[in-house]
């Protein structure tokens, strides 16, 4: 794209650069927690309790999906496998994508941890909206050769 034609452009992609640069896994995590009523230190250890688990699933989903987070970067985070850190973001792809309780939790979490994502909230589920219809899509379906 050609940002001289459009002056306006370059200056907003830079804000949200900026935006994105200021916004730590740190900040996702301990927002999440907070959200959620549960200890940030419960979060970090190995604790397995549902609402623990579910505070680190919706944080892995955040880092992966809206700022590019690296699985093994992610797994780091937790000091888990980055194969955990796979079903989690699946786990939680699942719960946003069925419950309408888990979609709106997301949007409060995305609204404390950037002012970005309050303005433009349709915009970050219409993703969701066609993965999820995409998803509905595939039947994955098993064609044995036919025999001669």
């Amino acid at each position: 794209m050609n940002y001289w034609a459009y002056p306006g452009l370059n200056g907003l992609q830079e804000i949200t650069n900026r935006v994105k640069r200021c916004i730590t896994p740190q900040l996702i995590i301990t927002t999440a927690a907070d959200y959620l009523k549960v200890p940030v230190e419960k979060v970090y250890s190995r604790n397995r309790e549902a609402s623990v688990a579910r505070v680190r699933r919706f944080s892995s989903y955040i880092l992966r999906y809206f700022y590019g987070s690296s699985y093994s970067g992610i797994a780091r985070l937790f000091g888990q496998d980055h194969t955990s850190i796979i079903y989690a973001c699946r786990m939680a792809f699942n719960d946003i994508s069925i419950y309408e309780n888990e979609r709106s939790m997301l949007k409060m979490i995305l609204r404390d941890i950037s002012p970005l994502y309050a303005k433009d909230e349709e915009h970050i589920f219409e993703q969701l909206r066609t993965a999820q219809k995409a998803a509905s899509q595939i039947t994955p379906q098993l064609q044995l050769p036919k025999a001669s």
